[in-house]
């Protein structure tokens, strides 16, 4: 399997973008910042997904009642 071009990963970034704003969502800075450097070839997609992963979890958690 090709590894996929900056211009795909582009658009991949786009529709994600598009799809979390049509549940009428925004991502945070932290998280587009990481998806363009993961289009830009800076970090991994996995990197990117376990940095994601980490950042909701620190959401979820200041959000929790306790």
């Amino acid at each position: 399997m090709n590894k996929p071009t900056k211009t795909e990963k582009l658009r991949a970034m786009e529709n994600a973008l598009a799809s979390v704003r049509i549940e009428g969502l925004e991502p945070s800075g932290a998280t587009k910042k990481r998806m363009r450097r993961y289009a830009n070839g800076e970090i991994t997609l996995q990197e990117a997904r376990q940095a994601t992963h980490e950042e909701n979890i620190q959401i979820a958690s200041a959000h929790t009642v306790r």
